[in-house]
């Protein structure tokens, strides 16, 4: 554990000032395209009173697809740099990764370090999210001729369906959502780690091994996904089946990386 926490440590240092750049350029863009909203709204308001309507939360994040947009960017960006510390390591720190492979004891604890700190903050950028949502409502409740105030969870429930991809507001739906997101991670942690590791194979071996891969995950995904459509399962019933096997597939993957840390990688 201690080696866990020391590495998970130094990860999240290593990635304090992209991440801040990261958050601060979401907070930016986005406050900008709500300014907008707030100024047109005043503009017609003061100028065009037949054209005027009152706006509300879900007006503001649904009137234009840039809100989605630079969510999208911010995700997409922590998935290249799950990528890139890998990528770091091998080739931008005087081979760091095998100084951190020679470390005694289990070499998981590398692997998890950086699967975690990738999770926290995913978790920073959804309440960096959150946050945005109620201050724009607190900021709306101060102009009550521009704006109609409303809880914001229940506008995320009912109104802004495209934000139920990156903030599933029920409990069904964040599960299948995320632990698929942390399928998804960890297989590409997975092949990213065996391109990087060429030098200890043969490049064909290192080219053939990520698409065999691929090639079976999305077979084992088919199959599963043909063998549950086949039944009748009940509502409930397809849950728990759902739920569970997305629970194995994480598992399974977790062996994998475990195997490719401590046996397939050599110093």
């Amino acid at each position: 554990m201690k080696k866990f926490m020391n590495l998970l440590n130094d990860e999240l240092k290593r990635a304090k000032w992209p991440y801040l750049i990261l958050v601060i350029a979401v907070i930016l863009t986005q406050s900008l395209v709500i300014f907008r909203q707030f100024r047109q709204a005043n503009y017609y308001f003061m100028n065009q009173r037949d054209a005027f309507y009152m706006l509300t939360l879900a007006d503001i994040f649904k009137k234009t697809p840039l809100f989605f947009l630079i969510i999208g960017v911010a995700a997409l960006s922590l998935i290249l740099y799950s990528m890139f510390t890998w990528v770091r390591e091998w080739h931008f720190q005087g081979n760091y990764i095998y100084r951190l492979l020679i470390l005694p004891g289990n070499r998981m604890p590398i692997f998890m370090a950086k699967f975690i700190s990738i999770l926290l903050m995913i978790v920073g950028l959804w309440m960096t999210q959150l946050f945005i949502l109620f201050a724009t409502d607190w900021i709306g409740s101060l102009l009550p001729h521009l704006y109609h105030s409303s809880s914001v969870i229940q506008v995320l429930m009912q109104h802004l369906d495209e934000f139920q991809v990156v903030m599933p507001m029920h409990f069904q739906s964040f599960i299948y959502i995320y632990f698929f997101g942390f399928n998804f991670l960890i297989g590409l942690m997975n092949i990213t780690i065996i391109l990087l590791s060429y030098r200890s194979y043969h490049l064909i071996q290192t080219i053939l091994l990520p698409l065999l891969y691929l090639f079976f995950s999305w077979v084992i995904s088919a199959l599963i996904i043909q063998f549950v459509s086949t039944i009748n399962f009940t509502s409930f019933e397809f849950n728990i089946v759902a739920m569970t096997l997305l629970v194995i597939a994480m598992v399974i993957q977790l062996s994998i990386s475990c195997y490719i840390m401590n046996h397939y990688i050599s110093v």
